[in-house]
């Protein structure tokens, strides 16, 4: 099942939490981030087929757009985007 959530700071990224109805089978979940100028579903859908199959193994999942890039916003942060790559995993880590 999946769960559109709005996170970060700025309430501006924009991510998919997906998990299995029944209970998870651990509490690892795996965090897949935009690959460069791809939204969260990967390429051809990538990132959505393995949610899926994370899903019916018992595991959850998160799959998000880094700012600017799908559905979340800019950021209008200024500085390397690099260390503003970095600081929007960690939100979507916490």
């Amino acid at each position: 099942m999946d769960k559109m959530n709005v996170f970060g700071d700025q309430q501006n990224l924009v991510g998919w939490y997906s998990a299995p109805a029944a209970r998870l089978k651990s509490d690892v979940a795996v965090v897949m981030l935009t690959p460069g100028m791809l939204s969260h579903v990967g390429p051809m859908r990538l990132h959505v087929q393995l949610a899926r199959g994370l899903e019916r193994m018992g595991m959850a999942s998160f799959r998000f757009d880094l700012s600017g890039i799908g559905e979340s916003l800019p950021s209008g942060a200024s500085g390397c985007s690099l260390e503003r790559a970095a600081t929007e995993i960690r939100q979507a880590l916490d």
